[in-house]
């Protein structure tokens, strides 16, 4: 088994950038011959980008291959799929009819996982990859579950691993569960892994930034925290975004990248503070504080992946009995969005390669599926303003952050003090918690109570 490095530390501690100075270190070391490569991982996209990113500015003279550990194991089972016995490429879906077969093999992610740790078990498959990547570093580390797992085990039998992680920030379990940091625990009584504990915070010095996450982390309530601002209903926390972003009221309003975060994308509550927050930027006694108030207030909503997949089939007519070519030559381009207009494109080129009149839905929903994919993954994140979800804010940072706090979070206490500690960490240099509810709701919170004394949206004069 190679060496293993775990570097750990909470949110801000610069454990990616730690990861970078140890690929930068070990690199030249390790990779020397012209087809070697340093291979960085991570568990989500975000992440992903962040390293490319990363490793352009600060090594651009290293070697790397940049992907998430999903996609890599994607890239093992196809390379090696003959040995699997598969002929057709393999890729992410769920069969549904028998055309998705003529196609591609499909498979979901656990079994992608399971078939690309399975032949890496295999020794010459093992050692051409350990080859290939003798230095592999893995970011969030900690979000890897038992299927990422089992491929990592291999690729540590051939190849040097740094892996970064913070078992706070696991947001699929309760209490310390974390199985890739058990994973960890269980190697070293049998291996030497070599720890590093960061503890210095570089992503703000904003006190009662730092002061609250302090609180959620260890559980105990310690003045100076932020505060969280009561709003009875969603009128009122529109309008307290409207005055950090637009006002300035009750300081200097918010200008630089913003997210607005939420537990739940559906949470009615957000639709509903959309909605008002639109409503209220549109009054007229705030004109003078817009350069145009039609505009309003501009926010990127992301979205779920299958949202947008359902979104893009709907644009280009896909039935449950496919389309016909006629129909996707009859489109009006100028009215399709950007993915739908390549998959339009890539559609039509296949069609006349095979010389199809009729498309079957599981060819369509496939390349569907691949350009929302493809964009996702490798296109740039949207506008300064964003709206997401604590999940989809992960790995990122931004200047101010609002904090959408309603009844929709999960009843366990533990996973409201790592949700809520996710959320108020990607901020730099302002959060807003707006808790949507009454004082008896905060009252009754103890995660709320971690913060200190709630305030009134309104104060009283």
């Amino acid at each position: 088994m190679g060496q293993i490095i775990l570097i750990e530390g909470q949110a801000g501690t610069g454990k990616t950038t730690r990861l970078l100075a140890k690929a930068k270190e070990l690199g030249p070391i390790l990779v020397q011959r012209e087809y070697q490569r340093v291979l960085a991982m991570s568990f989500m996209h975000g992440a992903r980008r962040r390293l490319v990113d990363k490793f352009h500015a600060d090594c651009p003279l290293l070697p790397t291959h940049i992907t998430t550990i999903d996609a890599f194991a994607l890239d093992i089972v196809n390379r090696w799929r003959l040995i699997l016995g598969f002929s057709l490429p393999v890729s992410i879906g769920t069969s549904r009819n028998s055309d998705d077969s003529l196609y591609s093999t499909l498979f979901g992610f656990s079994d992608v996982l399971g078939k690309a740790a399975e032949l890496l078990a295999s020794s010459s498959v093992g050692r051409v990859i350990g080859d290939t990547f003798p230095l592999v570093v893995i970011d969030e580390f900690q979000d890897c579950d038992e299927g990422h797992i089992a491929l990592i085990e291999q690729l540590a039998k051939y190849s040097t691993l740094v892996l970064a992680a913070d078992r706070f920030q696991y947001l699929k379990a309760e209490g310390d569960s974390c199985p890739a940091l058990e994973w960890i625990e269980r190697i070293a009584q049998s291996h030497d892994v070599a720890y590093e504990v960061l503890t210095t915070i570089h992503r703000t010095d904003q006190a009662d930034i730092l002061q609250a996450a302090a609180n959620l982390r260890s559980n105990c309530q310690i003045d100076g925290a932020i505060q969280p601002l009561i709003c009875p209903n969603a009128g009122p926390a529109a309008w307290k975004i409207l005055e950090r972003l637009v006002l300035g009221w009750s300081g200097i309003r918010w200008t630089g990248s913003c997210a607005l975060l939420t537990v739940k994308r559906s949470d009615p509550l957000l639709i509903r503070t959309c909605q008002s927050l639109d409503k209220q930027a549109s009054d007229r006694k705030y004109a003078r504080y817009f350069t145009d108030r039609r505009a309003g207030i501009a926010w990127h909503q992301e979205v779920d992946e299958s949202a947008e997949c359902e979104q893009a089939s709907s644009e280009l007519c896909v039935l449950d009995h496919g389309i016909a070519v006629e129909t996707l030559n009859d489109l009006l381009i100028e009215s399709l969005s950007p993915t739908a207009r390549q998959v339009r494109d890539r559609l039509l080129r296949f069609a006349q390669l095979k010389r199809l009149s009729h498309l079957p839905e599981a060819l369509a929903t496939g390349h569907i599926r691949q350009a929302v994919h493809s964009a996702r993954a490798f296109g740039r994140q949207q506008g300064k303003r964003i709206i997401t979800t604590v999940h989809g804010a992960k790995n990122r940072e931004f200047e101010h952050v609002i904090i959408l706090w309603t009844k929709s979070v999960p009843p366990s206490r533990d996973l409201q003090r790592k949700l809520l500690y996710n959320a108020i960490t990607r901020a730099k240099k302002d959060c807003l918690l707006l808790v949507i509810g009454n004082d008896r709701d905060v009252a009754s919170s103890p995660v709320l109570k971690l913060l200190g004394e709630p305030l009134p949206v309104f104060p009283a004069r």
